[in-house]
């Protein structure tokens, strides 16, 4: 029986690493599809950040024509 027993041990041990095995692989899994999801949010908000800017530099040309116009009739 001693050898079936350590066999039996093994098998036992080998089944709970595979275990192991898969709830790691699903738990790196996770936190991969989470920074993803956090990347594409700073991506997003980098974009935005860009189109404000855009928008401001856009608002400070508008700014400077009508300053131009209203010195220039006084």
């Amino acid at each position: 029986g001693h050898r079936i027993d350590s066999n039996a041990r093994a098998i036992e041990a080998l089944t709970n690493t595979v275990h192991e095995f898969k709830r790691d692989r699903a738990q790196a899994y996770s936190l991969m599809a989470d920074l993803a999801q956090n990347q594409s949010r700073m991506y997003g908000m980098m974009a935005n950040l860009d189109e404000r800017q855009e928008q401001l530099s856009n608002r400070q040309g508008e700014i400077v024509e009508i300053l131009k116009l209203l010195t220039k009739s006084n």
